[in-house]
């Protein structure tokens, strides 16, 4: 399946690229049926696997309704989907940083090196006012 046109993101660990419909049972395995990280998410609850569709669904529009949006982060060396993280606008607060990790990816600074990375975009390439 191919990607969506969009940046791919580099860092020393991590390569992210926009998330597709093709990422939902990775989706779903790192973040959608865990718990511990739903909990903070959407419902609050692990969910499944049609709600991880239908978050890649609601990710490839807002990539192409905004041109940014959410990455599929992975491990630059294994390729492992680690989660997701990245810039959505939201009417309620305007552009924002967001990110969810599989369990097995937290604790390692991870989500401050994707954050720093859609930081990045977000000023240097995308020239927003604020995020």
């Amino acid at each position: 399946m191919a990607r969506l046109s969009g940046p791919v993101l580099r860092t020393q660990r991590l390569v992210m690229e926009p998330i597709r419909r093709g990422d939902s049972d990775d989706l779903f395995e790192a973040v959608v049926s865990q718990d511990s990280v739903m909990r903070w998410l959407a419902t609050g609850r692990a969910d499944s696997r049609t709600a991880a569709e239908a978050m890649c669904d609601d990710h490839v529009a807002h990539w192409t309704r905004h041109g940014y949006g959410d990455f599929a982060v992975r491990d630059a060396a294994t390729h492992a989907f680690l989660g997701r993280a990245g810039l959505r606008n939201r009417a309620q607060h305007g552009v924002d940083l967001g990110f969810a990790l599989h369990p097995r990816a937290q604790g390692r600074g991870i989500a401050g090196e994707a954050g720093r990375a859609c930081l990045d975009l977000a000023f240097r390439r995308l020239s927003l006012p604020a995020v």
